[in-house]
């Protein structure tokens, strides 16, 4: 079994409700961590238009030590419906060269 479906049969265990991914943001953001996650990245990306209403789309990356793997967690905040979280997926840290020119 891969570490990544180990990581979801857990995480199904302590986040059994429907807005599971919610829950677990949630958790973070409050201090409790029962996964022991880090934030390694928040690139969430914030859009308000002319009147001030927001259209933002969400992605964080964690990484789980205890299964030695990062997990994207995505979602959307909008100002009429607030903040959803639909979906993780596994990703690998990637290292990329960019060349700039001054």
């Amino acid at each position: 079994m891969s570490q990544f479906k180990k990581f979801k049969e857990k995480f199904a265990e302590i986040f059994e409700q429907e807005d599971a991914y919610y829950e677990f943001i949630e958790c973070f953001e409050e201090g409790r961590n029962p996964l022991n996650a880090e934030l390694k990245e928040d690139n969430d990306n914030e859009e308000y238009d002319s009147y001030g209403s927001e259209d933002s789309v969400l992605n964080r990356v964690f990484y789980f030590p205890e299964f030695d793997i990062f997990v994207q967690f995505l979602g959307t905040r909008q100002s009429h419906v607030g903040e959803e979280w639909n979906s993780m997926q596994e990703v690998k840290p990637v290292t990329k060269t960019i060349n700039t020119y001054e």
